[in-house]
């Protein structure tokens, strides 16, 4: 029987939860229905959080990179895997939230604006920044107008219209049916396009337990679902679709990312079925604070034209099989396009190995041999602020190459971003590059 108010597990990255010494808090093996089981396994299966039981039948669960939140349904109990460094915030989620939305480049402010709608039933739960990027965009699609198109049909009609196809015709003389066997053009909302809409805000709308969220992806999806079949668009139909814009549907091309993102991330089969995705989206974090500290430097660099993200160069050739390309995370070129400064994003909290440094030492001698007047003599690597972290340096005993770690304050950086405080961000990136 379920508690009458949900209890919430907590846990950081890279921690295991078996509940306190408290008996009450643990969830024993025979607590578990078979639904409760289908979700653990999803979680392994997915994001690769496993679970196992311990020697008192108690469960036990061992969290990795991968940060978010799913329930429980039958023993009313929460899991929620949370950013570390985010650790000591009671209002986690919404530090999360932003976070996401800031690495994933979606309009924070706008965000920030609407936050108090957000947040007002559900403080304790995360915001999937996709799901509001999909209502936003659709909003914004909606204004421009849905687009139609010409959808081929054939079927038995009482007048002739279009091509008469005599094959099928003859079928229905012999069966004396007073009906035309045609097939013809009409333009309409159903296509491929608009599918795909449906498909994705029907996601937002089973899964987002935020209740403003759910009620709006609701709301599109019926009225989607009024002139749009519910057909579930396979992945290759959606990638040659997205392979193909013209004129008419290039508006698309900015939802139909989020679209595919979405459809990906939750892996259903069928949503039109009735079966729901029992574990929402997860976010790997190391993806997560690399994409973070991108957007830093392409938004608050002095020029940020001269930042390139996770651009990539030939640096190996394999006869017979091409060429293998090196990829810094970051790299800022100067207005003769030499590569200034090079930077790698390290998500970890025990400093650089020696082979993170012999990949920065890799990098600037190749990208240094391009340049006409100089090596370059520094890298950069940025690390999440911990309590065993601190800015340093490393230099190598042959060449005097030197890497920089540095140290990145996401709380203090975040508190920023909730402010616009372009000034001070931009003092924070050049800090974050500066050898002094």
């Amino acid at each position: 029987m379920k508690n009458s108010k949900e209890q919430t597990i907590v846990l950081h990255e890279h921690e295991s939860w078996s509940g306190s010494d408290n008996d009450s808090d643990k969830i024993l093996r025979n607590q578990l229905v078979p639904e409760d089981l289908v979700v653990l396994n999803e979680l392994k299966e997915k994001y690769g959080i496993k679970h196992s039981f311990d020697d008192n039948g108690a469960l036990v669960i061992e969290s990795n990179q991968n940060i978010g939140s799913v329930q429980l349904e039958n023993l009313n109990r929460r899991i929620n895997i949370v950013p570390k460094m985010f650790k000591d915030k009671s209002e986690y989620w919404f530090d999360t939230s932003v976070f996401l939305f800031f690495a994933n480049n979606i309009k924070t402010k706008e965000f920030l604006k609407e936050q108090k709608n957000f947040f007002e039933t559900g403080s304790d739960q995360l915001v999937h920044p996709l799901h509001i990027t999909l209502i936003t965009r659709y909003e914004d699609l909606m204004n421009k107008g849905l687009l139609k198109s010409y959808v081929l049909n054939t079927e038995n009609i009482s007048a002739v219209r279009g091509k008469l196809l005599f094959q099928q015709q003859m079928v229905n003389d012999l069966m004396r049916k007073p009906k035309f066997f045609c097939e013809y053009d009409e333009l309409e909302y159903d296509s491929t396009e608009n599918r795909v809409l449906l498909q994705a805000m029907t996601i937002v709308e089973r899964t987002s337990k935020i209740r403003n969220v759910k009620m709006k992806a609701l709301d599109h999806a019926q009225k989607l679902s009024g002139v749009v079949s519910k057909i579930n668009v396979s992945k290759g139909r959606r990638q040659n679709m997205m392979r193909s814009y013209n004129r008419q549907n290039d508006r698309y091309k900015g939802i139909h990312q989020t679209c595919e993102r979405l459809i990906e991330h939750e892996g259903i089969g069928d949503i039109y079925s009735g079966e729901h995705s029992v574990v929402p989206i997860f976010y790997d974090m190391n993806r997560e604070f690399e994409n973070f500290v991108g957007n830093l430097f392409s938004k608050y660099y002095e020029k940020p034209n001269w930042v390139k993200i996770q651009t990539g160069e030939p640096a190996w050739n394999t006869p017979g099989e091409g060429t293998r390309s090196m990829r810094p995370d970051i790299i800022i070129q100067d207005e003769k396009g030499d590569v200034k400064n090079i930077i790698d994003v390290k998500y970890k909290n025990k400093g650089l190995t020696t082979g993170d440094l012999y990949q920065l030492g890799f990098y600037m001698h190749e990208y240094g041999k391009k340049m006409k007047d100089k090596e370059l003599d520094d890298a950069f690597a940025i690390l999440p602020k911990s309590n065993s972290l601190s800015d340093k340096t490393y230099t190598s005993t042959r060449k005097e190459k030197t890497v920089h770690q540095k140290i990145l304050d996401v709380n203090n950086c975040l508190e920023l971003i909730k402010e616009n405080n372009v000034t001070e961000l931009q003092i924070m990136v050049n800090n974050l590059i500066s050898t002094d």
